[in-house]
């Protein structure tokens, strides 16, 4: 038995993205409600499957459906065969004036979002990937495997991402408000959401979607950045985090000892930003010129003083890549991070 159709979700935390995948069929997308990370995450995305069917397939579900998911905030017990489970108990019906028919979801392939950002970006090729959004993720591949550094989550990590650009940028508001910080730019804007901003931290506190919300003024911090100091500040600290983490990866994977110009491919909205663009690709050139000058167990000692990275623009992006798990060959080493069900 084949499959009558794919049905591809990008799973994040600031929206889902849904594409339809038929022969001979245009491509059909359509965006969602994000994905909550302090909620079970396989209800949310068998819940946004059963919405993507609806929407895509208006008129006439098919039979046997393919689903193929990159999602953030997946534990490491949450499997395949679980959302196949989820994904069958939960109402896959189109909406079509008569009955369209419901879809049997056949197979699952379920990987992290780092997972499905890399093949994207670059596909099969070896490298590393950076994608910095709301969160924030680095991966890269080589002839030592996989290896992935942060996406540990607004509490544990995310160094560089939009939400620790937002929290940075308020966080600068607040201590210049005490008068521990030098005066910003940046705080008619908090002002623009908090008018009091004694009040701002209960506020966020009570904020279901305070996650969302603080990353939001990373676009405005990185706008700020060409004329106020404390902007400019935090966007570059973002960029070198991001790079250091480009680094780790790198030298994990055994790239970094392999190819002395290793691809690098940066996505994102964080790097939609000129200047935050420009200071990584700087200073990933610096730390690669001298890998041994960042300490910690997973860096580079010395000899690669001739390593130059080759910046690639993405082939695509996460959507693209959850589109392409099911054309994964066995022998890619991204395939054994894959969970897969039939």
């Amino acid at each position: 038995m084949t499959d009558d159709a794919v049905l591809a979700l990008d799973a994040g935390q600031s929206g889902v993205r849904a594409r339809a995948i038929e022969p001979g069929a245009p491509r059909r997308q359509v965006e969602l409600d994000a994905v909550r990370t302090n909620m079970p995450v396989l209800p949310q995305l068998a819940q946004r499957a059963a919405q993507a069917v609806t929407a895509l397939w208006p008129d006439a579900t098919p039979g046997n459906l393919g689903l193929a998911v990159g999602s953030t905030g997946l534990a490491t017990d949450e499997t395949a065969a679980a959302l196949l489970a989820a994904v069958r108990g939960t109402n896959m019906t189109g909406t079509s004036a008569g009955d369209a028919g419901s879809a049997t979801v056949r197979r699952v392939a379920l990987a992290h979002d780092a997972i499905t950002c890399y093949l994207g970006a670059l596909g099969d090729r070896d490298g590393v990937m950076v994608a910095a959004g709301t969160g924030v993720v680095t991966l890269s591949a080589g002839p030592k495997g996989v290896a992935r550094v942060d996406g540990w989550g607004h509490v544990l990590g995310d160094d560089g991402s939009g939400f620790w650009i937002g929290r940075e940028g308020l966080r600068a508001v607040m201590r210049a408000y005490d008068g521990r910080g030098p005066a910003t730019a940046l705080t008619p804007h908090m002002q623009a959401d908090f008018p009091h901003l004694d009040d701002a931290y209960l506020t966020v506190q009570r904020d279901p979607d305070w996650v969302r919300h603080i990353a939001s003024f990373a676009k405005t911090i990185a706008e700020l950045a060409s004329h106020d100091a404390v902007c400019d500040h935090i966007i570059r600290e973002a960029a070198d985090r991001l790079a250091t983490a480009a680094l780790v990866a790198l030298n994990r994977s055994g790239e970094l000892m392999a190819d002395p110009t290793p691809t690098v491919a940066a996505l994102g909205r964080c790097f939609d930003g000129a200047l935050l663009r420009a200071t990584f690709e700087t200073r990933l050139r610096e730390h690669l010129a001298d890998p041994g000058s960042l300490e910690g167990p997973h860096t580079a000692r010395g000899g690669l003083t001739q390593t130059q990275p080759r910046f690639a623009p993405a082939l695509g992006d996460a959507l693209d890549g959850a589109a392409a798990l099911f054309d994964l060959a066995p022998s890619n080493p991204l395939y054994t991070q894959v969970r897969w069900a039939d």
